[in-house]
């Protein structure tokens, strides 16, 4: 826990979710499941990029919940989160990938954020 002085805001609670068998999160995105395997997101960049917002709200913080457009009909069973990586497993045993990458300016001032998608092929996959 945090051991310092410093005021901590109280949690909220987050609007928009029901039925929810498993959630994730890091520092800048959080990500739940419902019971149909639907993949929700709210926070910060990196949910926003997850999301495929609009760049103006990029730097925002996304408060409602919204769904996985990539993932959409897809029954997703677990996901994990990390700083710039993230994985789910499907209920068919689909496993999915996504990366954030930066394109830099010469300046070294990121121009550009983008999500790389990819299912990745296991050994045994036809």
């Amino acid at each position: 826990g945090d051991v310092s002085d410093t005021p901590q805001a109280p949690p909220h609670p987050v609007q928009g979710l029901e039925r929810i068998v498993q959630v994730a999160a890091t520092n800048d995105a959080n990500a739940a499941i419902d019971a149909d395997g639907c993949v929700l997101l709210w926070g910060g960049s990196l949910a926003n990029l997850l999301l495929e917002a609009p760049p103006h709200v990029l730097g925002g913080v996304r408060r409602d919940p919204a769904p996985l457009r990539p993932l959409r009909g897809r029954a997703v069973r677990s996901i994990s989160l990390g700083g710039s990586i993230a994985t789910a497993v499907t209920a068919d045993g689909e496993v999915w990938l996504w990366t954030l990458s930066s394109l830099a300016s010469v300046a070294g001032t990121v121009r550009r954020r983008f999500i790389e998608w990819s299912r990745l092929e296991l050994p045994g996959d036809a």
